[in-house]
């Protein structure tokens, strides 16, 4: 009985531990509110047309957007996306199924914003020359970055936020 008790005990005490810390951890003050391609033509791109994309987004007072990325993840691309000349595959060994793919425009991209921004607003271009035909969803990924003060250690979130669209032959 007192060995049960004692465990009882030695539990509760590492929930209180374990909930203390989290209260200690900075709360995220930042969110995506969409993520869209540009589109004339429904959520058709012709092959070799840029694709315009916007992200919006809001910031708290002490977080700021400082990097973002397209991201291609090899389950939400066609399965021949891989033969596209610029387009390389990034296996995942922990996870083979979010494995994904490099390609022009997929590269980090630094910029630091200043915090407490409302409905502020991110839009980039990928060039879709050599892609090949089917059904895309990218994704944007972003480093948010919080600083409670600013000679502080930041606290990096990724987050990211999908899009979808469709490649047509250029003569389609």
């Amino acid at each position: 009985m007192r060995e049960t008790m004692m465990a009882a005990l030695a539990v509760v005490g590492l929930c209180v531990c374990a909930w203390t810390l989290a209260e200690d951890q900075p709360k995220a003050d930042f969110e995506i509110i969409s993520c869209t391609p540009v589109l004339e033509d429904g959520a058709l791109v012709k092959a070799g047309e840029k694709l315009t994309v916007t992200l919006t987004y809001n910031t708290g007072p002490k977080t700021s957007l400082d990097a973002w990325r397209a991201i291609a993840w090899a389950q939400f691309v066609p399965t021949s996306a891989g033969k596209a000349e610029s387009w390389i595959l990034k296996p995942n060994d922990k996870d083979p199924a979010w494995a994904s793919y490099d390609f022009p425009g997929s590269e980090w991209k630094w910029r630091k914003t200043e915090p407490g921004l409302t409905d502020a607003v991110l839009t980039y271009e990928l060039d879709t020359t050599g892609w090949v035909e089917g059904d895309y969803r990218l994704s944007t990924g972003c480093l948010f970055r919080m600083r409670e003060k600013p000679e502080a250690k930041p606290v990096d979130t990724y987050r990211n936020a999908s899009f979808y669209f469709s490649i047509m032959p250029a003569d389609g």
